[in-house]
């Protein structure tokens, strides 16, 4: 009989923990779709979409980096593209197993007392040969640092360096390299 009382009372408190961490969380948490791949992960925040000039839409996604401000709810949608996963940051929330075809919730906060600091996350569930290596980065960063963060990833990548102009001492040293054969 006390294995049993024991049992009831170490599992409702976890159920009922599962049952309210796997809901969604507040209306105006960040939100996360995390996507578990072969063997790297994406993090998608689709709160930060965005039209180009030529009008595409982008949508801010990094990979293997998550980026977190102190003190904002964020609510991590849980999918896999291939084989089961299992989504864990041990100094800042629960794990949550990620299935195919099914999409899982986990919702915290990264609590004001934290100070600006980067921790590691990690699939917990064997998905193949490089399972582990499966690792990925969490930047717990202030609210300001977070935008600007977010500002920095939405610009558009440079395409071409810009062309420095040579200096006279350069220009010399470039003509007279050519005008001498075999140099």
């Amino acid at each position: 009989v006390a294995p049993a009382i024991i049992l009831v009372f170490i599992a409702v408190p976890t159920v009922r923990t599962i049952f309210v961490t796997q809901a969604r969380a507040v209306p105006n948490a960040l939100e996360v779709e995390v996507v578990g791949h072969q063997w790297w992960w994406e993090f998608r925040y689709p709160q930060y979409t965005q039209r180009t000039a030529t009008g595409r839409v982008d949508t801010l996604v990094t990979a293997n980096d998550l980026y977190l401000p102190i003190g904002r709810t964020v609510n991590f949608s849980l999918k896999t593209k291939d084989v089961l996963h299992s989504f864990w940051i041990p100094q800042l929330g629960g794990k949550r197993d990620l299935i195919s075809n099914h999409t899982n919730y986990l919702w915290f906060t990264p609590d004001t007392s934290l100070r600006t600091s980067v921790y590691n996350g990690s699939c917990n569930e064997y998905c193949g040969a490089s399972h582990a290596n499966m690792k990925f980065r969490t930047f717990v960063v202030t609210p300001a640092e977070f935008e600007g963060w977010v500002g920095h990833q939405l610009t558009p990548a440079a395409l071409a360096a810009p062309a420095v102009p040579p200096t006279p001492d350069t220009a010399q040293r470039t003509a007279g390299a050519a005008a001498t054969p075999g140099a």
